[in-house]
């Protein structure tokens, strides 16, 4: 087990919480490998990523999900109203009241799916935003996604338009995922107007680096992994590939094609500065999104970096499984930001870890006996000894816990 600590919003972050985190692992009986990462602590790496993200367009990453080559276009300036050409990173001015007042509420997840207000005001006048760059107004900078693209030129089943994008994945506790990027999930912030990075593009990288292959998390997050998806496909695409556990320098994908290439225009109306390869019908090409694509449909890879396919494979497809939800007894999810019940209180009433390891192994319908009827104490090995996946799928309901005696 690796550990690392999310305080990547360093206002949020409470004061020696890593130290109570580590307390109570250790107080479970449960250890980790390595120093703990902390997130605050890797602000260059996340650069990097970024650097790299803003490298690729839209049109580049769903390329390599697809496996179909795109023509270019002409070199005019404006982007094309099939989405291909958005760069995948963009400037937006809109605050977070503006956002909220225009997007529909999603169920459940509290997911805000953005309405595309500086997406659209980059399509039609990307001149006014890159005065507004210039001009020092404040803004983020959201990672864009596919669009249906209502409102364009083409017909709707015109192969020009680029339609939403159907992500697909298998969840290990929930089976089969289906999110329409596009219409469910949206353009997301992935650095804030206030130079923080976002959660989204934080732990996708930290993943990547860390050479984490099994995300477990709660099933709220499930339309959080289908962005997260996205976004790793695009740092693998942009070049940008895992290295050591722990380290903090990406390694590349190799050498980018040295013709036929084309440069990425970006809203500064300056190049990104590296060339983006584009693949002739009679000229194939090298690069990081030949050899991604490629690597991901089971090709061999002429001319390709160094790189083995099945660790570009492992970083492209970890595992994803999502557990339900604990509610307290009013039907109310547990959480750390409503003061829930934690292991400080179980703690200092006296529970011990057993008991709480047992009662969780409870939750999760893992039994040391086929007949057992109530929670059991157990170490964690022992809990580890008992465990399936095959259990926890039996029933994926949210939990509910009893009335406190």
């Amino acid at each position: 087990m690796l550990l690392r600590i999310e305080d990547v919003d360093r206002p949020r972050a409470v004061p020696d919480a890593d130290r109570w985190i580590m307390d109570d692992l250790v107080w479970l009986g449960l250890d980790w490998f390595g120093e703990p990462v902390y997130q605050s602590q890797r602000t260059e790496l996340y650069d990097d990523a970024l650097r790299s993200l803003e490298k690729v367009t839209v049109g580049d990453v769903l390329e390599a999900f697809t496996g179909q080559e795109r023509s270019t276009g002409d070199d005019t300036g404006r982007f094309r109203d099939d989405g291909y050409d958005i760069p995948l990173v963009y400037p937006c001015f809109c605050s977070r009241a503006d956002v909220r007042a225009a997007s529909a509420p999603q169920e459940g997840d509290r997911f805000l799916v953005y309405p595309g207000t500086c997406r659209t005001l980059l399509v039609s006048n990307p001149a006014e935003v890159r005065a507004r760059v210039s001009a020092g107004r404040r803004h983020s900078l959201r990672v864009a996604v596919p669009q249906a693209c209502a409102g364009s030129a083409h017909a709707p089943d015109d192969s020009r338009c680029a339609h939403g994008f159907d992500l697909s994945f298998d969840d290990v506790v929930f089976g089969p995922q289906h999110f329409d990027l596009g219409r469910e999930v949206g353009d997301t912030v992935i650095r804030r107007s206030d130079g923080l990075f976002s959660y989204q593009l934080a732990v996708v990288v930290d993943d990547l680096m860390m050479g984490v292959n099994d995300i477990v998390r709660g099933r709220d997050l499930l339309r959080s992994t289908a962005l997260q998806i996205w976004l790793r496909n695009a740092l693998l695409v942009a070049g940008f590939v895992p290295g050591d556990a722990g380290s903090s320098q990406g390694v590349g994908l190799g050498n980018r094609a040295s013709s036929g290439s084309r440069k990425v225009p970006n809203v500064d109306g300056n190049d990104f500065g590296t060339d983006c390869a584009v693949m002739g019908p009679e000229s194939p090409r090298t690069g990081p999104r030949r050899q991604y694509r490629d690597c991901i449909a089971g090709e061999s890879t002429r001319n390709a970096a160094p790189l083995s396919q099945s660790r570009l494979a492992a970083a492209a497809n970890p595992r994803y499984a999502h557990l339900p939800l604990i509610d307290d007894s009013s039907g109310i999810r547990l959480a750390k930001r409503k003061r829930s019940l934690d292991l400080g209180r179980l703690r200092a009433d006296g529970v011990q870890p057993e008991e709480v390891i047992g009662y969780c192994a409870w939750l999760l319908g893992l039994r040391a006996e086929p007949k057992q009827r109530e929670p059991v104490p157990m170490t964690a090995n022992e809990a580890l000894q008992c465990f399936t996946w095959a259990a926890v799928r039996t029933d994926v309901s949210d939990r509910r816990l009893p009335e406190p005696r």
